[in-house]
């Protein structure tokens, strides 16, 4: 980032330590993508499908309780709640 004519010693300080952190961050991430990626060598951890098998849904059968449903996920994801409440 380049230096602001508004930033003090101290911010560009921070500034200095946060950039060496998210790159100490970035490279220790990368060396562990690497050794996981040498460690799993050709094995692959899920089957490709069929490229040009197209997946759909199938449609519901009768009457959508939509009332009941939305019960039932805001009872499974309470933060849903906390967060059409705000």
């Amino acid at each position: 980032m380049p230096r602001s004519s508004s930033q003090s010693p101290a911010q560009e300080e921070i500034e200095a330590l946060r950039r060496e952190a998210y790159d100490a961050g970035y490279a220790a991430a990368m060396e562990a993508i690497r050794e996981y990626a040498a460690a799993a060598g050709n094995k692959t951890v899920a089957k490709p499908r069929e490229t040009d098998k197209v997946l759909r849904a199938k449609p519901v059968k009768g009457e959508v309780d939509w009332a009941e449903l939305s019960r039932e996920h805001i009872a499974r994801y309470p933060k849903i709640r906390t967060r059409l409440a705000e």
